[in-house]
């Protein structure tokens, strides 16, 4: 369009809205008029899920095959007072209300916190209603112009149903499907979580232990550096069976984490024992079994390891990765774990710290864990670590 030079004219603005879906699955809709419109509005509510009013004998008797569902009722009033709109979340006007009967429903609408749609007056409207496709699966599709050519929307909204994929509804039940599986396996894992940090922090609290790091989705606390540099093994590369060079203690703890539902670290934070699997719990990096596994860093002191009995009463898959001079502690709970054979591998690295800090070769505390009564076995190598692990799970 073009304006002649010098004169006033301007381009109308055209009204725009903000589309939204009205979730009315067990919320009240009343609806007046006695038309078509009416008889339309009152089935677009019933078909959203909405138990729907009507103040009409007209539009209650084409809502025929609604009537068995018990949701719908009729009522005698032609107009709303406040206090009886509070009962209803939308109210609907068609034809046959006058101009000022339909400014007073809505006005009382309004007042009663309802939102309100008048047919044909979008100055009393606070919402319109769209031409719309309803499909299977969740899908709808709907296409408006505001009011301004509402015969191309319609036939706009024709053309893009008629190019929908024939596959496409199938397929979105499907991912409905698959999306609430995957939402209550997390609530499941999520609370399952929960219960045992709880029954680790209660043990814990018993015997003189606390939790210094706690599991997935914590971020590294800076101090421990270990961690932090853990957090660079590649766990999908190592999974794709790609060549990697690790230490026996990442390797154990690949081993550990695959095949466990929560792993305790006894350990200074200065020793790398249990730091891979510390860096992939905050990462949130699945198990074998598909699950996420929760990491708990403890501090050791006599009667250290009564957190596993209230971990492996819960039905947990468990594994401890300890440092050589942390088993000393966990002895005596150790000696009671084999007693009554429960399903628990501990990896322990064969050294132990110096008072300046360094690491050096010890084999006397896990010779010492033989008087425990568990089955202890030894690597000599990453990859023999690694083997043994897997035994060991296998075994237990």
């Amino acid at each position: 369009m073009a304006a002649a030079a010098g004169s006033d004219a301007t381009l109308a603005t055209a009204p725009t809205s903000l589309m939204v879906g009205l979730q009315l699955s067990g919320r009240k809709a009343a609806v007046f008029g006695s038309g078509a419109s009416a008889v339309t509005r009152a089935t677009l509510a019933l078909e959203a899920g909405a138990d729907v009013v009507v103040h009409s004998a007209n539009v209650a008797a084409a809502l025929d095959k609604w009537a068995a569902s018990g949701r719908v009722s009729t009522a005698g009033a032609t107009t709303l007072a406040a206090g009886d709109a509070a009962a209803f979340s939308v109210v609907l006007v068609g034809d046959g209300v006058a101009g000022d009967a339909a400014a007073a429903i809505a006005q009382a609408a309004r007042a009663g916190g309802a939102a309100v749609n008048v047919a044909g007056r979008g100055d009393l409207s606070d919402f319109a209603l769209v031409p719309s496709y309803r499909g299977g699966g969740g899908l709808q599709v709907a296409v408006t112009t505001n009011g301004v050519a509402p015969r191309v929307a319609q036939r706009l909204l024709r053309e893009m149903v008629a190019r929908l994929p024939k596959d496409l509804e199938p397929r979105l039940s499907e991912v409905a499907r698959l999306s609430a599986e995957a939402a209550a396996a997390e609530r499941a894992h999520a609370a399952a979580a929960a219960k045992l940090e709880a029954v680790a922090a209660g043990a814990a609290d018993e015997s003189g232990l606390s939790t210094a790091v706690t599991a997935a989705a914590t971020p590294a606390p800076a101090s421990e550096a270990g961690d932090a540099a853990a957090a660079a093994v590649d766990l999908s590369t190592l999974r794709h069976g790609a060549q990697t060079t690790l230490d026996a203690q990442t390797a154990a703890a690949y081993a550990a984490h695959a095949l466990s539902d929560l792993c305790f670290v006894y350990a200074a934070a200065a020793q790398p024992v249990g730091a891979a699997a510390l860096a992939w719990a905050r990462r949130a990096e699945k198990n074998a079994y598909g699950g996420w596994v929760s990491a708990l860093r403890m501090q050791t002191r006599g009667g250290a390891g009564h957190a596993l009995w209230g971990a492996l009463a819960a039905g947990a898959r468990v594994a401890a990765l300890a440092g050589g001079d942390s088993l000393a502690h966990m002895a005596d709970v150790l000696r009671e774990l084999a007693t009554q054979r429960h399903a628990l591998v501990v990896h322990a690295e064969a050294q132990t710290l110096d008072a300046a800090g360094e690491a050096h070769a010890d084999h006397d505390a896990a010779r010492a864990a033989l008087a425990t009564g568990a089955v202890v076995l030894a690597s000599a190598t990453p990859q023999e670590a690694h083997d043994v692990a897997l035994v060991a799970h296998a075994v237990a």
